[in-house]
């Protein structure tokens, strides 16, 4: 499972500091260069997509975020997966996993999202969260996080 790994296996791929990687890494700058239309390459997210690439490769693993779906889209070994959750198992799960401030938690979960899909959508032109980009979609908090790992399981078994 690569989450945080990825921008460690980017930087040594690119030759990119990993401090540079991480500083970079989901931000969208408003003053980027387009070219006809479309986002002007980004070292970083070559690199990281490289990286996933190059991951991917070497036998099964599992990607979290990072445009990984809109990456390996063209794969046909690849499953990919959106998990959501409803607000409340949302807030609860970043209060008592993440310790974040419970008063403040609504705007964190909402500035998270909102970073998250600037990002993907910027770099993959395709609208974040969008069922019909995703083999499979799941609301964790109508099955458990420990059931939707056996949900998707079960698909990939029956795929």
């Amino acid at each position: 499972c690569y989450d945080q790994e990825i921008l460690s296996e980017a930087a040594e791929e690119s030759g990119i500091s990993l401090q540079e990687i991480e500083q970079k890494e989901e931000r969208t700058s408003r003053t980027s260069m387009f070219f006809y239309g479309i986002p002007a390459p980004n070292p970083v997210f070559l690199a990281q997509s490289k990286a996933i690439e190059t991951l991917a490769s070497k036998g099964p693993c599992v990607f979290v975020g990072r445009c990984a779906d809109f990456i390996l889209r063209d794969r046909k070994d690849t499953v990919s997966v959106f998990l959501t959750a409803d607000e409340a198992f949302r807030e609860d799960r970043a209060v008592n996993l993440y310790g974040c401030d419970p008063k403040k938690v609504s705007d964190i979960i909402r500035k998270t999202d909102k970073k998250r899909s600037n990002y993907y959508e910027y770099r993959t032109n395709q609208r974040w969260g969008e069922a019909s980009h995703y083999d499979l979609c799941i609301n964790v908090s109508k099955f458990g996080i420990d059931n939707c790992v056996e949900l998707i399981e079960k698909y990939i078994e029956l795929r």
